[in-house]
């Protein structure tokens, strides 16, 4: 009589493990169907995009984890592990071999995007036609010191169509309202032609660069097609009077997940978004010029170009491995360079051993070609130049930039960086011309006071010899060496600077342009 209770109470405690037992699985599969839900109805929201693209990016980095739990699960069930040695165990298999894919899978993919592109070697560089006006950094400055509004901030900036961009949009870090509820309301645009030299284009967009969950571009892209990435947000007008936001989508091919351009996003406006083929992208008027072939690939597909020798060599050696020359110089604004060429627009990429310094060569890609080839120029058998920090050094060491220059220097001392000076090369970017038969890589830097907001003066530095030609006051001035109008010589002790609007009509000239000459006037006035 005392034992049958007991039996019963066995019987209910085994129909509460059951029961209990049912409702975790009612529980995992309602979630689990949530989750479908979710990747169906909003594959852009947060953190369901970002999950889809990276088991569509790397699913075999996915996929060799879960295999393995599950033969872990069969042979820890088969040995009556206890959950502790079972971990552990997980644990001993598990990170070894995605530390090892992960290494590797990078390898696979650079060799996958060296056998898809088109390396073409060449003996000469495509020369330059036209200079940037102002550098990165310029532009930057001007955008953050005339923002009028403090809810809004410049986003990053791209150089399109002749003149630097940047959205203008709800601010970034922790300023979380007003990336959820603004999207952007336009762009910043740098002209150094014009009096005002930055402008902004008001014109709100249906989301926003940096916003939030469904205010963010991420989103608006991602509901489109989850399974692809982007990298820049460009703003280009639309051919009514308006602007749009273009966005070069990237996909993934092969078991090596080699990225290219899939499509082409148009976004207006009133939230119509036209998606373009690469061919229909082509040959869009609206896009003549702009840079659909997008900065990221042009700079993967450089480094890929190290990889010309195998896996292995790659890996293991290192054998002819190359990296996108990187410089505090150019520290805000790296290669590659959207520049004006005589073959059209194109990116501009030095490059120099792994790790190294030096220049080796330098890559060209039409940058409004989807898939065209890259063309090579690259120095012969053991010869390198000077890298760009050694060639700003040279710079500030010629002997007849302005008497009043006091170049920046930074060093380290026992209390810490040391700075003095005012003046400094802030950006340097390539300039191949065309002289006596054959094209002389040179470079362009900009000169300004720090922080800055206006380039003083132009300074030109031959890669090759190291010689530095004289100042140049004016960005027409440099259009004009550039095409071989204007003639500089070497700077030497007791020369002058070059003459300041050679071969300009100053009729044609803006009143900023004209305000540059007078500048250049009064500093020739007080060497003398």
């Amino acid at each position: 009589m005392v034992r049958k209770p007991a039996r019963k109470l066995r019987g209910d405690l085994v129909t509460g493990v059951t029961l209990k037992g049912k409702g975790c699985l009612w529980v995992l599969g309602g979630l689990a169907l949530l989750l479908v839900l979710w990747a169906v109805v909003l594959p852009g929201l947060w953190p369901m995009g970002w999950f889809l693209y990276s088991v569509y990016s790397n699913p075999i980095g996915w996929l060799l984890p879960l295999v393995m739990v599950g033969l872990l699960v069969a042979l820890g069930t088969r040995l009556k592990l206890r959950v502790k040695a079972f971990g552990m165990l997980a644990g001993a298999v598990l990170m070894p071999l995605w530390v090892m894919w992960t290494i590797i899978s990078g390898a696979i993919m650079m060799r996958g995007l060296y056998e898809r592109t088109v390396y073409e070697p060449v003996a000469a560089l495509a020369p330059l036609t036209e200079s940037r006006a102002v550098s990165y950094a310029e532009a930057r400055e001007n955008f953050r010191n005339q923002n009028p509004d403090t809810r809004f901030a410049p986003g990053d900036l791209d150089y399109v169509n002749g003149h630097w961009v940047a959205e203008f949009g709800p601010n970034g870090g922790f300023d979380l309202l007003n990336k959820l509820i603004y999207p952007s309301q336009g762009f910043f645009l740098y002209n150094p032609a014009e009096v005002d030299k930055v402008q902004i284009v008001r014109q709100e967009m249906p989301f926003a660069e940096d916003g939030l969950l469904w205010n963010s571009v991420a989103f608006f892209v991602q509901q489109h097609d989850p399974f692809v990435e982007f990298h820049e947000v460009l703003y280009v007008q639309d051919g009514q009077g308006g602007y749009m936001a273009m966005v070069s989508l990237i996909k993934r091919s092969g078991w090596a997940r080699v990225p290219y351009v899939a499509e082409i996003g148009l976004i207006h406006a009133d939230g119509r978004a036209e998606w373009l083929t690469p061919a229909q992208a082509q040959a869009d008027a609206r896009l003549e010029g702009v840079q659909i072939e997008p900065e990221w690939l042009a700079a993967m597909k450089t480094e890929a170009y190290g990889w010309r020798n195998g896996i292995w060599a790659g890996m293991i050696t290192r054998q002819g491995r190359v990296s996108v020359q990187q410089s505090s110089i150019n520290d805000e604004n790296s290669a590659p360079y959207h520049l004006v060429s005589a073959e059209g627009m194109m990116w501009y990429t030095p490059f120099g051993p792994l790790n190294k310094d030096s220049l080796k060569g330098i890559m060209m890609e039409a940058s409004s070609v989807i898939d065209g080839p890259v063309y090579v120029w690259e120095l012969a058998g053991d010869q390198a130049y000077q890298g760009v920090d050694a060639l700003a050094t040279e710079i500030k060491a010629a002997p007849n930039h302005p008497a009043d220059v006091n170049w920046l220097r930074v060093s380290q001392g026992e209390a810490g960086e040391v700075r003095s000076g005012d003046t400094d090369v802030i950006e340097l970017l390539p300039a191949p011309r065309q002289e006596d038969g054959r094209v002389v890589l040179y470079f362009t830097g900009f000169v300004a006071i720090d922080p800055p907001t206006r380039t003083r003066f132009y300074v030109i530095i031959n890669a090759e010899t190291r010689e530095v030609l004289q100042d140049v006051y004016s960005v027409a001035d440099v259009n004009a060496w550039l095409r071989g109008e204007l003639t500089l010589g070497v700077q030497s002790r007791g020369q002058g600077a070059a003459a300041v609007g050679s071969g300009v009509n100053l009729e044609e000239m803006s009143e900023a342009e004209l305000l540059d000459l007078l500048e250049a006037v009064v500093e020739e006035l007080r060497r003398r």
